[in-house]
């Protein structure tokens, strides 16, 4: 009886946008939401003001809009470094090896 169902539900479906569909499930009860392609869920006001949409604050692609993690960690969100970005506070302060040293470690391919 399921696939039954399911070919019902889908001829349901077919005949309604996805918020359409939602709207109507909701109003009965039963939890839904549209699944979105994310050229959709960029510029739906919903999301929007959950905070689900970002911009993005790296150095590299600053003002492209990402999704965010739908639970906060409570922590500020900074971008994530780029590539080597720490590598002198790294071996340095933590190795004790010299800024020269560490030049020297990636120019000869040792450290990236």
């Amino acid at each position: 009886r399921r696939d039954e169902l399911e070919l019902v539900f889908r001829a349901w479906a077919a005949e309604r946008t996805p918020q359409q569909a939602a709207t109507t499930l909701q109003a009965h009860g039963i939890p839904a939401a549209p699944a979105y392609h994310i050229d959709e869920m960029l510029n739906d006001p919903h999301v929007r003001e959950r905070g689900l949409i970002l911009k993005d604050a790296h150095r590299y692609t600053k003002g492209r809009h990402i999704a965010a993690l739908p639970f906060d960690f409570g922590a500020t969100l900074r971008p994530a470094p780029c590539w080597a970005e720490h590598n002198d506070d790294l071996f340095g302060g933590l190795l004790g090896l010299r800024h020269n040293e560490v030049e020297r470690l990636t120019r000869d391919g040792v450290l990236a």
